[in-house]
């Protein structure tokens, strides 16, 4: 797994093919790898854990779905963890650019969701704005 933080779209060019089948996780502009040990961050260590012990059986089922799916998402709405799975459907889809990216403009007027408690507009990718999230 990697924390979508720590990689950019030269990443997704050079490495794309080595590392297509990790999953990427999101959870802020600030969290990676390291802080994950924190106390505070507990909670979102043991979803990661737990999550990449289930990847060979998303792997399986992604397989087995070929060419319908094009990845699975988990979103955990308490804490807002965000995971993607294969890597490669990320870079396809240019959430790298997205998340290095996001800006007022790619923002909808009355979308306010966008805004953080502090009201400034998130930098990094939350799932929670896709059109998808809301049909479910």
């Amino acid at each position: 797994m990697f924390c979508g933080l720590n990689f950019d779209a030269e990443f997704c060019e050079d490495f794309y093919e080595e590392f297509e089948n990790m999953a990427v996780w999101l959870l802020d502009e600030e969290t990676r790898e390291d802080d994950l040990y924190d106390e505070s961050k507990e909670e979102v260590l043991q979803q990661l854990i737990a999550y990449s012990n289930i990847i060979p059986n998303i792997d399986s089922i992604y397989q087995a779905s070929q060419p319908d799916i094009l990845c699975y998402y988990f979103y955990f709405e308490k804490n807002e963890l965000y995971t993607s799975y294969p890597l490669s459907s990320d870079c396809d889809g240019e959430l790298i650019y997205f998340a290095e990216n996001a800006s007022e403009e790619e923002v909808e007027e009355d979308f306010t969701t966008y805004l953080d408690d502090e009201g400034e507009y998130y930098t990094v990718y939350k799932i929670k704005f896709e059109s998808f999230f809301w049909i479910c």
